[in-house]
């Protein structure tokens, strides 16, 4: 574990995760540096001591379906470009999912984080996810919890009925070439 710390010493955002892990336990998004700090996306700072203890116990297992040893995946944190993050929904930094059936982009949502899920965008864990018309590229009806929203909890910006920027491209990017 000595070697974390150099490692990621060249990183200022990333994201700690179990190769194995399920329902976004065990992640850490790491949105910025605060002095040798990590600072969390949720807003908690870390220590160099705090992070190897983590990473332990991905390894460890403590993460993974039925504890079985895991690997820790480090990953470039996925920034949005200027037109998303002018968008009310950026500023939650949701993500959006598609479902390809053979070729076509069939299904789409967003996933916005919140407090509840500790800044992860993963629905179980109280992340708000929102259906996206595929012909328009407009949210529909939201989920939070077990509930239907109109707005994010936690900004209480509207989550229904907004555009998502470059549509049409994401459609183009999600199916592979026929």
């Amino acid at each position: 574990m000595g070697a974390l710390p150099q490692l990621l010493a060249k990183y200022r955002d990333f994201v700690v995760k179990p190769a194995r892990g399920s329902q976004g336990d065990g992640i850490i998004v790491v949105t910025g540096r605060s002095r040798a700090l990590y600072r969390t996306a949720d807003g908690n700072l870390l220590d160099d001591h705090d992070m190897c203890f983590h990473v332990s116990n991905i390894l460890a297992g403590i993460y993974s379906l039925g504890g079985q040893s895991d690997k820790a995946l480090i990953e470039y944190r996925v920034n949005f470009d200027a037109d998303i993050r002018e968008n009310h929904l950026s500023r939650c930094a949701g993500r959006t999912d598609h479902c390809v059936f053979r070729g076509v982009p069939v299904m789409a949502m967003v996933r916005l984080p919140t407090r509840l899920s500790g800044g992860k965008a993963q629905s179980s864990s109280g992340a708000v996810g929102a259906g996206i018309d595929m012909a328009t590229g407009r949210t529909l009806d939201a989920v939070w919890r077990n509930e239907i929203v109109a707005e994010h909890p936690d900004t209480g910006n509207p989550v229904s009925g907004v555009q998502i920027p470059h549509w049409d491209t994401l459609l183009e990017l999600s199916a592979p070439q026929l």
